[in-house]
């Protein structure tokens, strides 16, 4: 899915299939790499924070090319 997710789907003994969401962390002691089932409401939850993510980097968008001029 990118550098940093990846779905496993799995098989299981009962015939049926789960799908895991892999994560990677790169720092810390947490670092490597990570996963769980998410349910719906996981899923849910995330197409929303697509959302406000977007909104957030809307607002910084102009601090981006302010903070790029006084490091020149």
């Amino acid at each position: 899915m990118s550098d940093a997710t990846a779905t496993l789907i799995f098989k299981k003994d009962t015939g049926k299939k789960a799908a895991f969401f892999c994560y990677y962390i790169s720092k810390g002691m947490s670092a490597g790499w990570k996963y769980f089932v998410p349910t719906d409401a996981h899923i849910l939850g995330m197409v929303s924070f697509a959302y406000y993510k977007l909104e957030v980097e809307r607002g910084n968008y102009a601090a981006n090319f302010e903070q790029r001029h006084l490091t020149q």
